[in-house]
């Protein structure tokens, strides 16, 4: 798990993992890298076969990541972006995908006159090893303004996977009270 702000607080909630039936590893991430340059600094956990989920810190989901997975699989490409539709675009990465769901155009936070989809980047992705490799070390570097339009400029097989569930952004303190309300209200 990348730390950042207020790391002590995750650690001391979560532990090692073993309460959540997980194994947990911690990296303090002391100078912010962005999203991808945060991946970049768990390469020596990843070993060579192990595919990667990447779920964003900030967003509550209930995807079903086995689900995702076996569309990884099936596709064989070497990153699958989980996607929602929202009216709202603005403030996400917004993408495009052919027939058979591979991703042929991104844009990360687009003017409003840049919209050419409602389709957004749900914030959990599948990727395969090789695309550390791609990702420059000690730099910011993130997934939406950097390495997802370079793959895909340059031909590489990224898929958009239908999300069945939802996402919610908890990234500021008006979203987390409102996800806290909803939550609440189910129970």
């Amino acid at each position: 798990m990348n730390l950042h702000h207020c790391p002590q607080v995750i650690q001391n909630y979560f532990g090692d993992g073993r309460a959540w039936g997980v194994k947990i590893r911690y990296h303090f991430e002391e100078e912010l890298l962005g999203t991808a340059g945060a991946v970049k600094a768990f390469e020596d956990w990843i070993g060579e076969d192990d595919e990667v989920f990447v779920l964003y810190g900030d967003n509550l989901t209930n995807a079903d990541l086995a689900a995702m997975r076996r569309f990884h699989q099936e596709k064989r490409g070497v990153l699958t972006v989980a996607f929602i539709e929202e009216e709202d675009v603005l403030k996400s990465g917004i993408i495009a995908f052919d027939d058979h769901y591979r991703i042929v155009k991104m844009l990360e936070k687009p003017k409003p006159d840049e919209v050419f989809s409602h389709f957004v980047n749900a914030g959990l992705l599948l990727m395969e090893p090789a695309v550390l490799d791609l990702i420059p070390k000690g730099i910011f570097y993130d997934f939406g303004y950097h390495l997802l339009p370079k793959m895909i400029l340059e031909g590489m097989e990224v898929y958009a996977y239908p999300l069945d569930g939802y996402v919610i952004s908890i990234d500021t303190p008006e979203y987390y009270l409102q996800a806290k309300e909803k939550f609440r209200l189910k129970g």
